[in-house]
């Protein structure tokens, strides 16, 4: 048992417990910190739990980094779209620590970190944007340390992420020299953007909460799975063009294998690289100091006193930095709403161009079917004016057709014993080949049953004349048989 005596209050641990004489306990050891009832308020100040509990936290759902070219038309274009390089990298994301803007300068300024980074399928999202593949997560926030940051997150006034990247990369295009590479990144070149294609990634450094990342997909995602405030303007668009950065910064960029900072703006990349001893060199250089000097509190005092005119008018910059930032953000909400309106009458034109050309094609093909249909027409008036012209003989023909049926008619009635009724309706159908054939086996019929036969004789050969003899000519005589007999009188009697 320890025990410390200040005036009349006496602090006292026992067995883990720490108690004030005539106050009570305030903190249980033994049971990790856990917060208890405050006995007594003699002290003039409330109990405070060192150790948070478990529902001090929040976590948010968001996008942390997707399968894009991030930077796209700029001089940062960097090319995540390889999700395989991008699926293995999950686990290095992984209970990073989460900051604000990237403000890493001081371990103070961690407000939570990555939990349960997951794989995101791409999907279409509720405005029609395709988004693609990327990694998932959670931002774990303590709610009481960081009251307005989780406020804000849970309003959705805070929707982008932003992640500090440790990468290495290859070019998408070959040039002569290297410097020519650079100057063209973000730059179209044969139908393909010039960027830093990402082959490997080494580590995720950290991740913040920024106002505008520079990976337009990676933002806070709501209760559907549906990403807040796309940046549809820093979507890869061969139409918009950008600036050029300063040339020192391309340079710091440009090194293979080093990390980089996508954050805040479309056109800025805020580099971390901490160079600690470039940092000192300056200020020895600004001291007056050597080389090799070492830097004293109190000159640093000395120095932050005479730069606090300059800190001021930093400050009132930075207020209009924040001002034009504001004034970029609604040109930029204005130029993607203007080049959506593009979008849409550049659809509506090809619509209408699909229907003209449906037009066209209609229109031919009425053209083809009038002129079939004059053809036709030509066809019918010929077939019309051959009818015509041949309608006598057609009647001739039916006077025919219906007089071989008669024919038929009357040799079945000679031939037949007992005239069958069906049989007579099977000769009105028959067509002219079948009376033609029927014909010909009544006759045979009849001839053989009345067939000539000499009285005298019974012979039935004939000798048959078509007029009285003329003297002055001879004609020649034969016998008929009975089958020339009824060829002859058949083509008399038809």
């Amino acid at each position: 048992m320890t025990e410390k005596k200040q005036g009349v209050i006496s602090l006292k641990k026992e067995n883990n417990v720490l108690t004030i004489n005539n106050v009570g306990t305030i903190f249980d050891i033994g049971k990790g910190g856990e917060r208890l009832p405050l006995v007594s308020q003699k002290l003039g100040f409330a109990q405070r739990n060192p150790l948070p509990d478990e529902e001090d936290y929040i976590e948010v759902p968001f996008r942390l980094i997707s399968a894009t070219i991030v930077g796209a038309g700029t001089w940062k274009a960097t090319d995540f779209s390889d999700e395989k390089v991008l699926r293995n990298s999950i686990p290095k994301i992984k209970d990073i620590p989460v900051y604000k803007d990237h403000n890493t300068y001081s371990v103070d300024n961690v407000v939570g970190k990555i939990v349960s980074p997951t794989w995101g399928n791409s999907f279409i999202d509720i405005t029609g944007i395709n988004v693609p593949a990327g990694i998932d997560g959670l931002v774990r926030v303590n709610k009481k340390e960081n009251s307005k940051i989780a406020a804000n997150l849970i309003d959705g006034a805070i929707h982008s992420n932003s992640v500090t990247v440790y990468f290495d990369w290859q070019p998408s295009h070959d040039f002569q020299d290297d410097w020519e590479f650079e100057n063209n990144v973000g730059r179209i070149i044969n139908g393909e953007m010039v960027r830093r294609i990402v082959t490997k990634i080494h580590d995720y450094y950290e991740s913040s909460l920024v106002w505008l990342g520079a990976d337009p997909y990676a933002k806070l995602k709501d209760s559907n799975g549906n990403l807040k405030q796309i940046d549809t303007a820093s979507i890869f668009s061969k139409e918009i063009s950008f600036a050029k950065e300063q040339q020192e910064v391309k340079d710091e960029y440009t090194a293979k294998s080093k990390y980089y900072i996508f954050e805040t703006q479309k056109d800025k990349i805020k580099l971390i690289n901490y160079k600690m001893e470039e940092l000192l060199m300056l200020l020895r250089s600004e001291l007056g100091l050597g080389a090799d000097a070492e830097v004293t509190a109190e000159q640093l005092q000395t120095y932050f006193k005479l730069t606090k005119d300059i800190a001021s008018s930093y400050k009132e910059l930075t207020k209009n930095v924040d001002d034009i930032n504001e004034y970029e953000l609604v040109a930029r909400q204005e130029f993607a709403a203007v080049r959506n309106e593009v979008i849409n009458l550049t659809s509506e034109k090809t619509e209408l161009q699909n229907k003209v050309s449906e037009i066209a094609k209609f229109e031919k093909q009425v053209t083809e079917l009038t002129a079939e249909l004059i053809v036709t027409k030509e066809k019918v008036t010929s077939l019309e004016n051959t009818v015509n012209e041949n309608k006598e003989f057609v009647t001739e023909g039916q006077k025919f057709v219906t007089s071989k049926r008669e024919e038929v008619i009357l040799r079945y009635k000679q031939s037949a014993k007992v005239v069958d009724d069906n049989v007579l309706a099977m000769f009105s159908r028959a067509t002219s080949a079948e009376l033609d054939g029927l014909l010909k086996q009544y006759l045979n019929d009849v001839t053989s049953k009345f067939t000539a036969t000499c009285a005298a004789c019974g012979s039935h050969d004939f000798t048959f004349r078509s007029s009285f003899a003329d003297e002055k000519v001879v004609e020649e005589t034969r016998p008929y048989n009975s089958e020339e007999l009824r060829e002859k009188y058949t083509k008399k009697t038809l």
